[in-house]
């Protein structure tokens, strides 16, 4: 899944960090880069994480944008850390400029609901599981009432990167 990176210092302004060419679901991103950083600090770890990934198809933002569209509104998976909801820096990420959610939330209910599913007589499923199940659904439903991230054009910072570093057929 082709994935972009963006800080948000809390100026309204998103900083676009790089980008991945796989791999960019939530439970595929090292839990240490979710939360307990300052933004800076943070994008210091994301720019080590677009540079030194094992298959090579990390972009960071000096090379340019490395898709043929013009925005993250047409990525697979965005990731916005910062303080976008007056809590505190966490890691955040929509799916096609869709509004964003927790990463931290989005994962603690996926493994709630892989636990549940392993139960598939719905008889054996207890209030707890019920619950879990309405906040999620709750949870969804807010993520998608919102409104949609609006991310800066960035076609016109379309590069070509050395030659040696152009992979995976991204680049014109």
């Amino acid at each position: 899944m082709q994935t972009d990176f963006y800080s948000f210092k809390g100026d309204s302004a998103l900083t676009y960090l790089g980008s991945i060419g796989f791999g960019g679901l939530p439970n595929e991103i090292p839990r240490h880069l979710f939360v307990g950083k300052s933004v800076e600090d943070w994008e210091v770890e994301i720019r080590k994480f677009i540079a030194n990934r094992e298959d090579k198809d990390g972009t960071p933002a000096a090379w340019g944008w490395p898709w043929p569209w013009k925005s993250s509104t047409y990525t697979d998976i965005t990731y916005i850390y910062g303080d976008l909801e007056n809590t505190g820096a966490e890691l955040y990420f929509c799916e096609f400029g869709s509004p964003y959610i927790s990463a931290t939330r989005y994962l603690e209910m996926e493994d709630l609901l892989a636990k549940h599913d392993e139960k598939n007589d719905l008889s054996q499923w207890t209030d707890k599981m019920f619950e879990d199940l309405e906040e999620w659904s709750s949870l969804e439903k807010k993520r998608y009432s919102a409104e949609k991230i609006q991310f800066p054009e960035m076609s016109q910072y379309h590069k070509n990167p050395p030659i040696k570093y152009a992979r995976n057929g991204f680049y014109a």
